[in-house]
């Protein structure tokens, strides 16, 4: 006596979910790239898969990493982007250290990958979070000219060099007019 094609498909079925084979989904592939689509964030391009190659710059996520490039510690930076770019991760092997990171000044850890302990919003080398008793705190953290050892500006009514003197009131001759008020001879007051 034969049994319908129905019950014996719905025997192995049962048989086969009892040994825990696995779902049919888990076994496909569609395209061919040798990665079950259930994990592949692109089942239908073989070029995208978990473990691909990505290169930065292309707009694409091969390897499925979230990121367009290589992102080794999952926060969202690629560690093999160019270092000009803005989203280079400096270390790639840490997810605290990015672009855009907190970077407090003084613990040792470049931690915004601006190439400064600490932030340097202008990007002339020296941290504007330093404490002012530093000897590298940046007393204008937005202009890049003003920094602690800058050239000094005389009459522009800054501190260029962040000593605390902007060297706007020179006065030498004691004549009540400065140099900064076109005293052609600061050092004589007739």
């Amino acid at each position: 006596m034969h049994r319908p094609l129905f019950i014996q498909l719905v025997a192995v079925a049962t048989a086969l979910s009892l040994l825990g084979c696995p779902d049919e989904q888990d076994l496909f592939d569609f395209d061919g790239d040798g990665v079950n689509d259930n994990e592949d964030c692109a089942p239908e391009d073989a070029s995208i898969h978990p473990g691909a190659e990505d290169a930065h710059g292309n707009g694409v996520d091969e390897d499925c990493d979230g990121a367009d490039g290589v992102d080794s510690d999952g926060d969202g930076y690629a560690g093999n982007a160019s270092p000009e770019t803005d989203d280079y991760d400096c270390n790639d092997s840490t997810a605290d250290v990015h672009p855009g990171a907190d970077d407090p000044w003084g613990d040792g850890v470049e931690s915004n990958c601006d190439g400064v302990d600490g932030e340097d919003d202008d990007g002339d080398g020296f941290p504007g979070n330093a404490p002012t008793s530093s000897e590298l705190h940046d007393c204008d953290d937005s202009n890049a000219d003003i920094h602690p050892g800058a050239e000094e500006v005389d009459c522009d009514g800054l501190d260029n060099d962040c000593d605390g003197n902007n060297h706007d009131d020179h006065d030498a001759d004691d004549d009540d007019v400065t140099t900064c008020d076109d005293d052609c001879d600061d050092t004589n007051n007739g």
